[in-house]
């Protein structure tokens, strides 16, 4: 059975001994302007040759190596001998298909990738990574017959149907990467289980769940494209305090972003101010070190304001300051009487369940407050996993019944 690991996995490239290219969309330093392009026109792609895995590169053209070429077009299906690396933000009008037998080969989507048809990656073809601050966004059906990696801060969405259906070859996701699936997610337990679905996008990335939402047109299947979009936002506690992280796929016309924090989910203030210089279509990172976090659980939300001055809230994330913020619950094992469950980070839209060791579950109520009280007369003697959940985090613990 195929499997999905959520774990921070750099995929190392390898090229076999024979002649092999490198094959780029155009970023910044290569073009006039931020590159936004098809995936059809050679305009968007430059190509860099290696003779080995370990080579350098050869057969350059300009100071940097690279020049767009009249046959620089990846085929489609996909089936040379190349490495392919989205560094801009590209659009395939139609499928999207790669050959079998090309896994020494890698495809990375570094920037932003549509294809508005069905995507799919045949047996031991080449390897899809999606590292921090790539986007995929696939309109069809995502068939998926080999390794898929999504980094922390990547992000995969399919609007149609995701089918693992490849007994040779396991299925990689990452830790901190994003999969939000609106059909059925098939041949892969995990993979159900770690998918987010369309609710979480929306709430996550009203913009990217906007856009996916809207029909190809007929034959050209042409798209609106993606607007002014927050990859995402993020919160880690340190030891120096808490560090905030976000990125942008682009800003227009685009003034500053606010960093503001709250103790409840509900109030919130602003702590820190980052404004931008000129407008721009590629992925800007940024971050701000939170010194005087709260005790507990901070809230942070990101609130992103135009030249106009209209405003609008784009993220919102969790991290604690002192404490891990796990699941409590006491007593533990309990004999009888009450149940007492305390969840610091609880907010409207937090979910408790308790599920017994057949995996059948047996409660689930909404848990908007931080306590819990329960009587342990609604469960028999048993042992239990008892998770909590809402938009930014998840978390559980085992329960005894005696």
């Amino acid at each position: 059975m195929n499997k999905v690991y959520f774990s921070l996995l750099l995929c190392l490239m390898v090229i076999s001994n024979a002649m092999a290219q490198t094959y780029n969309t155009l970023p910044d330093k290569y073009s006039t302007d931020n590159y936004v392009g098809s995936w059809d026109d050679a305009a968007s792609w430059r190509y860099e040759k290696r003779s080995t895995a370990n080579s350098s590169i050869i057969d350059r053209t300009d100071s940097y190596g690279v020049v767009p070429d009249a046959n620089a077009v990846p085929s489609a299906p996909t089936g040379v001998r190349d490495h392919i690396n989205i560094q801009g933000y590209i659009t395939r009008y139609g499928d999207l298909t790669f050959a079998n037998n090309y896994n020494e080969y890698n495809f990375s989507v570094n920037d932003t990738l549509v294809v508005t048809g069905t995507m799919t990656l045949g047996t031991s073809s080449m390897d899809l990574r999606i590292p921090s601050g790539g986007v995929l966004i696939v309109f069809g059906v995502f068939d998926a017959k080999n390794k898929i990696v999504i980094e922390n801060g990547g992000i995969l969405v399919v609007k149609g149907d995701m089918k693992f259906n490849s007994s040779d070859h396991e299925v990689y996701t990452s830790p901190g990467g994003e999969l939000f699936v609106n059909g059925n997610v098939t041949g892969n337990t995990t993979a159900s289980e770690k998918n987010e679905g369309m609710d979480s996008l929306r709430i996550k990335y009203p913009a990217i769940y906007r856009f996916i939402n809207q029909t190809p047109a007929p034959g050209t299947g042409i798209i609106t494209p993606l607007p002014v979009e927050l990859l995402y936002f993020k919160a880690s506690s340190q030891h120096q305090g808490i560090n905030l992280e976000w990125a942008s796929a682009k800003e227009w016309n685009f003034s500053h972003y606010t960093v503001e924090r709250s103790e409840d989910g509900k109030n919130f203030t602003p702590i820190h101010t980052e404004y931008i210089s000129g407008d721009s279509y590629s992925t800007k990172t940024y971050s701000f070190l939170d010194v005087q976090p709260n005790y507990g659980a901070n809230y942070y939300r990101l609130k992103a304001t135009d030249i106009d001055g209209t405003a609008a809230y784009k993220g919102m994330a969790l991290a604690y300051a002192g404490t891990k913020g796990e699941l409590q619950i006491y007593p533990n094992p309990s004999k009888g009487g009450m149940l007492t469950l305390k969840n610091s980070g609880a907010i409207d839209g937090t979910w408790m369940s308790v599920t017994g060791a057949s995996g059948r579950e047996m409660m689930r109520i909404q848990m908007p407050e931080q306590e819990l009280r329960l009587p342990t007369s609604v469960l028999p003697a048993g042992v239990y996993i008892v998770k909590v959940w809402n938009h930014l985090e998840v978390k559980q613990a085992r329960l005894v019944i005696q």
